[in-house]
Parts: C-alpha cells; sequence; structure tokens
C-alpha cells in the first residue's frame, strides 16, 4: 500500500504531465475565451453594473440575458418562467429584477406574477445602446480577423 505521501507525489507527477501536454487549437480556444466570453462579460458588467463586484454583476447579466433571450423570441417571460429557466427561486427572481428595474433596464409591472417582464425601452433605443452595440460589433468583427489566421480542422 503506498504511502500518503507517495500518493500526492503520484497525483502530482499526472497534473504536471497533463499541464505539459499541448491543448488541441490552444490559441483559438484563448482568442475565443478572452474576446468572447470575458470582454463580452466584462464590457456588459462596467456598462450596467459598474460598481458591483464581477461575480455579482455576471450573475445579474445571466438574469438580464434570460429575459433579453425571451424578448428576442417574442416569448415574453414571467417570474416564475424565469425562475424555472434559471433554476432559481421566485424570490431570488423578484431581488434581480428589482435591481434591474431601479437602473432602468426593465420596466415596471412585473411585479404581479403573471405579468410579463419587459425590457426598457431606453435599454434598447437609447444613444448609449447604440454605442455599446458598435463595441460589441466591432470586438466580433476583430475575432473574426484574428481567428481568419488560425485553421481549425476536426
Amino acid at each position: 500500500m503506498l504511502s500518503k505521501r507517495r500518493k500526492e507525489e503520484k497525483v502530482t507527477a499526472m497534473i504536471e504531465d497533463e499541464m505539459t501536454e499541448p491543448i488541441p487549437h490552444q490559441e483559438v480556444r484563448e482568442i475565443i475565451w478572452n474576446a468572447v466570453v470575458f470582454e463580452i462579460l466584462s464590457t456588459t458588467s462596467g456598462d450596467f453594473f459598474p460598481e458591483m463586484q464581477f461575480k455579482e454583476s455576471v450573475d445579474m447579466i445571466v438574469f438580464f440575458n434570460a429575459i433579453f433571450r425571451a424578448h428576442l423570441a417574442r416569448r415574453p417571460i414571467n417570474q416564475q418562467q424565469l425562475a424555472d429557466v434559471l433554476g432559481v427561486s421566485r424570490n431570488a427572481v423578484r431581488a434581480r429584477l428589482e435591481v434591474l428595474e431601479k437602473r432602468g433596464i426593465i420596466d415596471g409591472g412585473w411585479q404581479r406574477g403573471a405579468n410579463p417582464i419587459r425590457i426598457s425601452k431606453a435599454v434598447l433605443a437609447s444613444p448609449e445602446s447604440m454605442k455599446r452595440i458598435q463595441r460589441l460589433w466591432q470586438l466580433f468583427v476583430d475575432l473574426g480577423v484574428e481567428l481568419s489566421k488560425y485553421k481549425v480542422e476536426v
């Protein structure tokens, strides 16, 4: 039977071996992660929730995203549906909706459970919104240019 120290050494060696193995398409993965995932979350976080810690603002973005996706699909969503989609309690939904409403991101009227949650027109059509769309669009254009330098074969 291996000693505890020997087991730890074996695990450490396995991890070190894995860390030296090449990651398929590593540069492409890094570009996608940094440009798309992290940059979009950072930009959106800074625009809508600048005083929040990043983790808290990402949580709010997840809620907003579910509402926005329903809006784009022309299928308004209410509190209960949002709770079901995100797998959280209605209390958690209400707390976040109150924040979104105070910031003018969603309109009031959602408080009655069956009423749909509506995105504020100011969020969709304001000059700030148009600048945000332009920045995100440019991010994707730049990403396309950068990714075009690589060939990914499956």
